[in-house]
């Protein structure tokens, strides 16, 4: 038996589960890097180390795992039970104000779940005492990121730790609401919004990609649940004659001069409101664009969000997502009132911080791109319907061509989507080295990259791994992009994500309604590259999107617009120079390194190439060894080659140096607009994340400034997909002479270095689609 440690009684009494080996040499618990740990953390938070009494589940030191199912989250054997006995003595005997739970196992002690990230930061109620759980140390210690999430939680448990009241939020929600208390609801609220301004969060629950019920709160315990499906009344909550009314009071409330709508990811709402009801609400607040403004490497969803803004905070999500049409609907109302709630809350939060960090003008320019997306994703794209079924055809007919060539090469059936019979074949029957994935797990794989190494070690097996992979890449043509779902109107749509990633540059996925796909991605296919009579031809997808009539399509991209950035950032007149003259930055490159190897034109094989990837690499803070594995040269040449580089380029280095001491200083890098990125995780090994970044950012945020000249400055032009680096729009033909001048100067980004940059943006256009656009001088 370890001995706990700390006075008893105590006013904070800490659980963990299992003593460590430095705990069982002292005979002590909580004395080693976790115990450390720990300390440090309760100091940062304001947690005196005298009031806590600290303990574990199991007084001896054994492996948690051997006694709890974390996957189904139920004991193994009679240990934890005899555990539990234990522990509850003890609480007895300290007579804690408050438990803190630290990990999975100690959580389940108190609720039943051991899901210690969907439950951290709650303040839970356990046989009339506080329970508020957070990590484990040893948890921190491998994610230090989450260090950032426990001092939340342990601020927040030293607070309520001073009184054993638990002074709950008292919500006064209206559901299952009859006509007139809706009626006389909204009626009041259109009041208040005639006397001034009114902010509202707004949030909607679906149902079969129909709205369910629509929750308004106007304070952060105030909300009404309006009803509009109902598992009681098939035929809808509300009489035709009252849902009209209800919905043109709504919608007059949504959209009234004076109201300011918030929203949590609101786009996905903003796509029923207008599919449905024909209009979109006056938001004015995303409580996700918020949080990915301020912090845009972190989680952006709502239950994140309240865990670390919301005061007396409760995890709730699952009460929504664990709902069926056995449970009482009543717990699917009160849900979306928190969510309303929860909403308003964090948005009454965030704009301080904001304002403290400096980025509520790089929020509202976030804001403003929220409304180019929700354009964009209404307007959706004409595709050419004909050739899509030609497309299909084709890509079938050749699918089945390999279907049949694995039939032979194997003697039997083999199907290249069944993991399980792809690892039979190869590693059981084949007796083939079992290959492993670099990613996640590490489990074993039969992926693409572990075909061509298979292919590599037994040749006699290269045709089937070749046709296999055809096979894949020809499947994923076919069910991700040919025959992606349209819309009612035959056009493709679907969800742009401004908030996707931490650079700033949007993702996209299928819309609300379960049509479209991944618009960021669309192949170009190799139609115009030259090949052998038996290799594999992939079609351009983009020749699928089509003007609508009468119109020209047009695809305008940055050039070359990362490494520009790195240029400038660096402050190298020599890289600048060659940016503005328009030479080949990479063959200028492939010369400054290897000289006449490289050519007269810098562009020979395979000097060209490893210039253009080892400056890159180089450039984003890759080693030495990086380059080696990457360009296939040994560590010798990978160290000459990065001397070479900074030679010849100082202010490279340089910069690295600068970003690098001020991760070491302030955590956070920031780019020329003014947006930054910080990071909660160990600073150590952040510098190439963070390199990258600036650059990434930059350009996103170049692009999506384009974007926002071209909707505000340009109405005869309609963007219809926005592509990484470029956008893609139509304009009349009739008007295009008089609109293309106009485009070049919309696209004319200042980013403001002492020196200016202006990123070139390329021009092509087409009148028959995406995929056939070409080149044109502006």
């Amino acid at each position: 038996m370890i001995e706990p440690q700390g006075r008893r009684p105590a006013r904070i009494m800490i659980i963990g589960d299992s003593p460590g080996p430095d705990d069982q040499l002292k005979g002590r618990m909580w004395q080693g890097t976790a115990g450390a740990e720990l300390r440090r953390m309760l100091a940062q938070s304001g947690i005196n180390m005298n009031d806590c009494y600290l303990t574990n589940v199991f007084k001896r030191r054994t492996y948690v795992e051997d006694h709890f199912d974390f996957k189904n989250k139920r004991p193994i054997g009679g240990e934890v039970e005899n555990a539990r006995k234990l522990l509850e003595r003890e609480i007895e005997e300290c007579d804690p104000t408050l438990i803190i739970p630290m990990g999975g196992l100690p959580l389940w002690m108190f609720n039943g779940d051991s899901a210690i990230s969907t439950w951290r930061g709650s303040l839970l109620e356990w046989r009339g005492r506080k329970v508020l759980p957070t990590y484990h140390p040893s948890q921190i210690m491998r994610m230090w990121e989450w260090r950032a999430f426990a001092l939340t939680d342990l601020r927040r448990a030293q607070d309520e730790s001073l009184t054993r009241d638990f002074n709950w939020r008292i919500y006064n929600f209206t559901v299952r609401p009859q006509f007139g208390q809706v009626i006389e609801q909204l009626n009041n609220l259109l009041d208040t919004a005639e006397q001034g301004p009114l902010k509202l969060s707004v949030d909607l629950e679906t149902r079969s990609q129909f709205m369910a019920c629509i929750g308004i709160a106007w304070s952060q315990t105030d909300a009404i649940c309006i009803p509009l499906m109902c598992v009681e009344k098939p035929e809808g909550y509300w009489d035709e004659h009252e849902e009209l009314e209800i919905v043109t009071m709504v919608r007059s409330l949504l959209t009234h001069r004076n109201v300011r709508v918030v929203g949590q990811n609101f786009l996905y709402d903003a796509q029923y409101f207008a599919k449905e009801h024909g209009y979109v609400p006056n938001l004015t607040d995303d409580t996700m664009f918020m949080q990915h403004v301020l912090f845009p490497g972190l989680p952006k969803g709502l239950d994140f969000l309240a865990s670390m803004y919301c005061q007396k905070y409760v995890y709730w999500k699952g009460e929504g997502k664990d709902w069926d049409p056995s449970v009482p609907e009543e717990k699917l109302w009160i849900y979306n009132c928190k969510d309303a709630c929860y909403t308003y809350e964090i948005s009454d939060v965030l704009p301080a911080s904001l304002a403290q960090n400096n980025l509520t003008e790089r929020y509202n320019f976030q804001m403003r791109i929220w409304w180019r997306a929700l354009r964009m994703m209404l307007r959706g794209v004409r595709i050419d319907l004909k050739y899509r079924d030609q497309l299909a055809g084709e890509l079938l007919h050749e699918i089945m061509q390999r279907e049949q060539r694995i039939l032979q090469l194997c003697g039997h059936p083999l199907n290249p989507r069944s993991p399980k019979q792809m690892s039979t074949f190869f590693y059981e029957d084949c007796k083939l080295p079992a290959q492993r994935s670099r990613k996640g797990t590490r489990g074993i794989t039969t992926d693409d990259e572990a075909l061509t190494k298979i292919a590599t070690l037994e040749p006699i097996v290269a045709p089937l791994c070749k046709t296999i992979r055809e096979m894949r890449s020809l499947g994923v043509f076919l069910s991700t992009f040919v025959r992606a779902s349209l819309s009612h109107d035959k056009r493709i749509r679907c969800s742009f994500n401004p908030a996707g990633t931490e650079s700033f540059r949007l993702s996209s996925s299928k819309d609300a309604f379960d049509s479209g796909t991944n618009l960021q991605n669309i192949p170009s296919g190799d139609e115009e590259e030259e090949h052998d009579a038996n290799a594999l031809v992939l079609p351009n997808i983009r020749k699928l999107f089509v003007p609508d009539p009468d119109y020209i399509i047009f695809d305008v991209d940055l050039s070359g617009a990362d490494a520009q950035v790195v240029a400038w950032e660096a402050n190298d007149d020599n890289l600048k120079e060659i940016f503005r003259s328009g030479q080949k930055v990479h063959a200028v490159n492939a010369k400054d390194i290897y000289g006449a190897d490289a050519g007269p034109d810098g562009k020979r094989e395979p000097y060209y190439k490893r210039a253009k990837m080892g400056c890159h690499l180089t450039n984003y803070g890759g080693k030495p060894r990086t380059l080696s594995v990457a360009l296939a040269l040994t560590m010798h040449e990978a160290e000459l080659f990065q001397r070479r580089w900074f030679d010849i380029h100082p202010g490279i280095k340089d910069w690295h140096n600068r970003i690098e001491a001020q991760l070491q200083s302030t955590r956070e890098v920031r780019n020329k607009f003014g947006n930054r990125r910080f990071y909660f995780d160990r600073v150590e090994d952040l510098l190439p994340e963070a390199l990258a970044w600036v650059p990434q950012s930059t350009v996103a945020l170049v692009t999506n400034t384009q974007w926002d000249n071209i909707d505000t400055q340009i109405p005869e032009i309609q963007l219809l997909i926005q592509v990484h680096d470029s956008l893609v729009g139509q304009c009349k033909i009739q008007d295009w002479p008089r609109v293309k001048p106009l485009l070049k100067e919309a696209l004319k980004v200042l980013v403001p270095y002492d020196d200016p940059l202006i990123i070139p943006s390329g021009l092509k256009t087409s009148t028959q689609s995406w995929g056939h656009c070409v080149a044109e001088k502006w």
